[in-house]
């Protein structure tokens, strides 16, 4: 009998909206075992986070973990710009731009 393979880790940013559930099911397809997280940023919607809980479980994430955001604009600086759809004021502007340079703007990084 051949032992499969041992199935990688991924870590996936989960938001709660389309585009993030798809990144965490394409990850599941490609085999991974898939870790949850989430940012608390102070959004002005806590169904935000609970719809990432919600996509971390439906989609079969090993575990779902939400990170303190609140210190993330002081950490991390990227230029205002267009908004889009967001409009002012969303506490969305560069999100996820923001979240995937967390890690690199660390003490730990």
């Amino acid at each position: 009998m051949k032992a499969s393979a041992p199935r990688r880790p991924a870590v996936v940013l989960v938001s709660g909206g389309l585009d993030s559930a798809t990144c965490l099911a394409i990850a599941r397809e490609q085999g991974h075992d898939c870790y949850a997280l989430s940012f608390s940023y102070g959004q002005r919607h806590a169904a935000e986070l609970a719809a990432a809980a919600r996509v971390a479980a439906a989609l079969g994430a090993l575990e779902h973990r939400v990170a303190d955001g609140d210190d993330l604009a002081a950490r991390v600086s990227l230029p205002a710009g267009d908004v889009g759809e967001l409009g002012p004021g969303s506490g969305a502007q560069h999100g996820n731009a923001q979240f995937a340079l967390l890690h690199g703007a660390s003490p730990d990084g």
